[in-house]
């Protein structure tokens, strides 16, 4: 049986550069790095990985920010700024929009089940990622690799928008 459709070039493209800025990237700055317009990029987008850029940019901030080493920053608003969220209100927003707990309710589960030797979180946190696993796998497939993304220049921050679709 074969695996799901590849993605476009486009779409591709815009992924690589999306994974590259861990969701640093405006929905407009996409728009113009793919030569495509910002509401056709969104079409394409909602049609091969079922999610708005916008939507996908939070998600891979969240991951960072759930993958960051413990020791990179001192604190939660230093761990915020350097995710790319405004501040650490933002993050907040979306901890709690994407695994129902805030980063510091997490940390303490993360203490928790270190002093008991068990997960602190079963597959919640985890599930939230699968889709975008997925999709990289499909870029990949398509031959875009993260050496290519690697090669993309990194943007600066975007504004955040209430990204709810």
């Amino acid at each position: 049986m074969e695996g799901p459709p590849l993605p476009s070039p486009v779409v591709a493209q815009a992924w690589s550069r999306l994974c590259a800025s861990h969701g640093q990237v405006s929905a407009k700055e996409l728009a113009a790095a793919t030569g495509r317009g910002s509401r056709w990029l969104q079409t394409l987008f909602r049609e091969q990985i079922g999610l708005p850029p916008r939507t996908a940019s939070r998600i891979l901030r969240f991951q960072r920010a759930l993958t960051l080493p413990t020791g990179a920053c001192r604190s939660l608003a230093d761990r915020a700024t350097v995710c790319g969220y405004h501040d650490q209100a933002h993050m907040n927003r979306d901890f709690r929009d994407l695994a129902g707990i805030t980063p510091a309710q997490l940390c303490l589960l993360a203490d928790r089940a270190v002093v008991r030797g068990t997960a602190p979180i079963e597959s919640r946190l985890a599930s939230v990622f699968d889709h975008c696993r997925h999709f990289e796998g499909a870029c990949q497939r398509a031959g875009v690799t993260g050496s290519r993304a690697a090669r993309t220049p990194q943007a600066g921050s975007s504004r955040y928008r209430n990204a709810t679709a």
